[in-house]
């Protein structure tokens, strides 16, 4: 029997809220998108319980511009250095999930997560429910051999990572985490010491996938 490998897809957002690792915790594989249109939103700001933003301004351009592109004012590479704080909180989080880049496809919507699932060896897309009004096919997808699964995060915990943090302690916010199959309680799972973030090693794996695709 075939072992299930679960896939999510995801931008990599400015250091994401709570749901964004809750859903990286359920999955065998997290897809970063870069080659995908950059979006002024969560890519470069993030949001806290009050309604307030936190921003890091970016450069402006005015021809449209892929997240591999798109820089900071600062100078630095959006989609690195928002990798940095993904890596550092997933690490922070326990989270065992692999992350993996996208590669550069004519694809579109649904199919492009087809192809992404694919390209990585997946058979399960978990998602937001609020995809299938959003953009996802579900009926495409199921005819290419994908189920979906939908993540729900409990109401209490769709705040800030660092308001979670504040509210349970890190210790208390990994307990809150799902395993995989949603069945087993996070804090039975067994993990291996998290690598650091910070490394240079990162910084060349990071750079030789922008230069590969």
């Amino acid at each position: 029997m075939a072992t299930d490998i679960r896939i999510a897809v995801h931008q990599p957002n400015l250091i994401p809220w709570f749901p964004y690792f809750y859903k990286m915790a359920m999955v065998d594989k997290f897809v970063i998108l870069r080659h995908v249109q950059f979006v002024k939103g969560y890519q470069n700001r993030y949001r806290v319980s009050d309604g307030r933003w936190v921003t890091k301004s970016v450069m402006h351009n005015h021809r449209r511009e892929l997240i591999s592109e798109k820089k900071y004012k600062d100078g630095q590479d959006l989609w690195l250095f928002n990798m940095k704080w993904i890596y550092l909180l997933k690490d922070t989080l326990g989270i065992d999930a692999e992350l993996v880049y996208d590669v550069p496809l004519e694809s579109k919507s649904t199919r492009l997560l087809i192809d992404l699932i694919k390209i990585h060896g997946g058979n399960i897309y978990v998602t937001n429910k609020d995809a299938r009004e959003k953009y996802l096919d579900e009926e495409l997808m199921r005819a290419e051999g994908i189920r979906i699964e939908y993540c729900e995060v409990p109401k209490q915990l769709q705040k800030h990572t660092f308001e979670i943090f504040q509210e349970y302690g890190i210790d208390g916010a990994i307990k809150q985490l799902p395993g995989k199959n949603m069945a087993v309680p996070r804090q039975q799972k067994m993990y291996s010491p998290p690598s650091p973030p910070f490394v240079p090693s990162f910084e060349m794996q990071a750079l030789s996938h922008s230069r590969k695709f």
